[in-house]
């Protein structure tokens, strides 16, 4: 009977060692799920973090960006003159201004060169007119070019700058200074470069 009992009492144990085995195999299973699930939540509020952060980041630049566009850039780009720099362009279209009507004068009276020129032509060498295509093929490119041909004159023309010299190459008129040459010169190569067939008709008026 003891034996019974005996064995009874030893089935007994195992299986409450089992049992207990089996409670705390998932007792561990549990806490490791736990564990991992804490550890899941921990990498997503990191990742989160993270990525709040570059949001942030991103933010940040595209404002500055746009604030150095907005407050640098457009205003080079778009800012009215200056006053000073309004002032001095206001003088410079003066200037020219007053220069083209003293070259006019000095076309039509002192100069003398409307009794050669009149119309922006030549009476004296036909191929050698005022037009930009004759002053082009004579030579004359610029402003500067035409001063220099009346100031020192050139084959037929005389020349009418205080500097000119030697025998039959300068007017006996009254000379012109360089400032009226200036303005002379300015007048005919501006005219010249109006391509409308009356150009020195309206520019004569």
């Amino acid at each position: 009977m003891k034996t019974k009992k005996a064995m009874k009492l030893s089935s007994h144990s195992t299986r409450s060692t089992r049992r207990n085995f089996g409670d705390l195999s998932l007792h561990r299973e549990e806490g490791k799920e736990e564990r991992d699930n804490h550890d899941n939540r921990l990498k997503s509020s990191s990742l989160w973090q993270i990525q709040q952060k570059h949001q942030k980041w991103s933010s940040t630049v595209f404002v500055s960006s746009w604030c150095f566009v907005a407050c640098v850039l457009l205003p080079m780009h778009f800012s009215p003159p200056s006053p000073a720099t309004a002032s001095t362009m206001t003088m410079e279209e003066d200037s020219n201004i007053s220069s083209m009507n003293n070259g006019k004068a000095l076309f039509k009276g002192a100069g003398g060169c409307v009794g050669c020129h009149a119309a922006g032509g030549n009476i004296v060498e036909a191929g050698k007119t005022l037009s930009l295509q004759d002053l082009r093929k004579n030579g004359a490119n610029g402003k500067e070019d035409v001063a220099e041909v009346i100031s020192l004159g050139k084959n037929k023309m005389p020349g009418y700058g205080e500097n000119c010299v030697g025998k039959g190459k300068c007017t006996f008129a009254k000379r012109l200074t360089e400032k009226e040459i200036d303005d002379l010169s300015a007048f005919v190569w501006n005219v010249a470069n109006d391509e409308s067939d009356s150009s020195w008709a309206k520019a004569l008026e």
